[in-house]
């Protein structure tokens, strides 16, 4: 019987061993224990409406080699969705208060040293992520070197040009930084396309000084655009769309808004629809953020029902296929050559997002939106036709989740029950935890309110 006892005490243990030692401290108490233990910060800030995010990460987090490396290396702070800092840390380093999820790694005087955007199960990529990051902690002693030096005077081009990449690659604030660069410049220099590419690397503004410079000469940064690789450009042009409407967003400026969502259409090419869908999707955003909800209801309406209701499951396989089929031809695969006998085959392993999970995660987002901004009832009927949808495209437990929240706050207990059941046993089929689950399940059976 001892040994039995020991055993488990000694399971126990091992099992506890494998966690990340997470604190909900204030903020500002996390930074001073993370200077006096001679610490970064590994702060994981959960989704308020993802639980399978938060799960993912949990059961990525659980490996013991991963744990040991951030427990020894980091003060380890958990911002969940009740934490008093939340909305503070949000605004700070730029993440969504309430659906965004994010690993961020952080020196103890508050600067952020690398972000992790994503939860994943796959220990080894998290260990990736804490290498970047004590890697970029070295680099920041550098910078230290580059700002003494531009606190000494020193305004050259060339030096500001070499502080801006700097700063970037450390995700450090440019932009006033990037308006003194432009003013330095020579007369000759916007006309050199290297120039014309740096600032755009840079994303500025839209409509900013350094924004109109880089675009004065049209058919000269139409050269320096298009002498950049696709995938790059892409980026450029959502960083600069998202860093902007955040802006917009934050002074409440419509027109601005809309000039961005404008140019958002026009970076798609001939394509009307993109176009169309990137325009709204950015005006969608801004009333969403700004708390307009009445013209946001309207926009959301048409908005999901447009791009997203249409979809059915025939075109989403379709699509699938030719994702598959692209992926597979991509020189950048790896292929194997396989012997059997006289038979050579070549076989391929590439992996692909479905599309149909896209489309569902998005009418899941707009149905869990209209669950914590209303009890109308026809809006409500409207947002659980988008999870039932989804529950077509592509079936997750997140889905399942907020149907059930959307059925109860209609008054259909059993139905949403039903669904939260078959949501927890999912979760127990992968393993993950249930606890969340368990306790709205508990709390529609004993008809109380869910918690947000």
């Amino acid at each position: 019987m001892r040994y039995y006892l020991a055993a488990c005490c000694f399971l126990l243990l091992q099992s506890l061993s494998a966690q990340v030692s997470f604190s909900s401290i204030p903020f500002n108490e996390a930074l001073k224990t993370a200077e006096a233990q001679g610490k970064l910060i590994f702060l994981q800030f959960e989704s308020g409406t993802c639980d399978q995010c938060n799960n993912v990460a949990y059961k990525g987090l659980s490996d013991k080699a991963l744990a040991d490396k951030i427990n020894e290396t980091f003060f380890c702070l958990k911002v969940d969705a009740h934490h008093p800092d939340r909305q503070k840390i949000a605004h700070d380093y730029n993440i969504n208060a309430t659906e965004g999820f994010a690993t961020l790694f952080i020196d103890n005087n508050g600067t952020l040293i690398h972000k992790y955007p994503v939860s994943t199960t796959h220990p080894d990529q998290y260990l990736a992520q804490v290498d970047i990051a004590l890697a970029k902690a070295g680099e920041t002693l550098k910078i230290n070197e580059l700002e003494k030096e531009y606190k000494n005077g020193n305004r050259s081009y060339g030096f500001l040009e070499a502080l801006l990449s700097k700063r970037q690659s450390l995700r450090f604030p440019t932009d006033s930084l990037l308006d003194e660069y432009v003013d330095a410049l020579p007369p000759d220099s916007l006309k050199s396309i290297n120039v014309i590419c740096f600032i755009s690397k840079m994303t500025p503004y839209i409509d900013s000084k350094p924004f109109k410079a880089m675009t004065a000469d049209r058919a000269l940064y139409s050269r320096a655009w298009y002498s950049m690789p696709s995938p790059q450009r892409i980026l450029i042009n959502h960083s600069m769309e998202y860093r902007s409407m955040s802006k917009a967003i934050k002074n409440r400026d419509l027109a601005y808004a809309t000039r961005i969502a404008s140019f958002a259409q026009g970076t798609v090419g001939g394509n009307y629809l993109a176009g169309a869908r990137a325009y709204d999707e950015n005006m969608l955003r801004y009333y969403d953020e700004t708390n307009d909800t009445t013209t946001y209801f309207s926009k959301a309406i048409a908005y999901y029902a447009r791009y997203f209701l249409s979809v059915n499951l025939d075109s989403i396989r379709k699509l699938d296929s030719v994702t598959l089929i692209t992926a597979l031809r991509n020189p950048a695969t790896k292929k194997d050559t396989i012997r059997e006998g006289n038979k050579i085959s070549v076989k391929s392993s590439v992996s692909i997002r479905p599309a149909g999970q896209y489309y569902a995660t998005q009418l899941n987002d707009g149905a869990s939106k209209f669950y914590h901004r209303t009890s109308n009832p026809y809006l409500l009927s409207i947002a659980t036709e988008w999870c039932e949808k989804a529950l077509v495209l592509y079936k997750t437990t997140d889905i399942l989740n907020s149907y059930a929240k959307l059925l109860y706050k209609q008054g259909k207990s059993e139905k949403a029950m039903d669904e939260l059941n078959e949501a927890i046993a999912i979760l127990k089929q992968r393993g993950y935890p249930t606890n969340i689950f368990d306790d709205e399940l508990d709390a529609i059976r004993n008809k109380k309110p869910l918690a947000d």
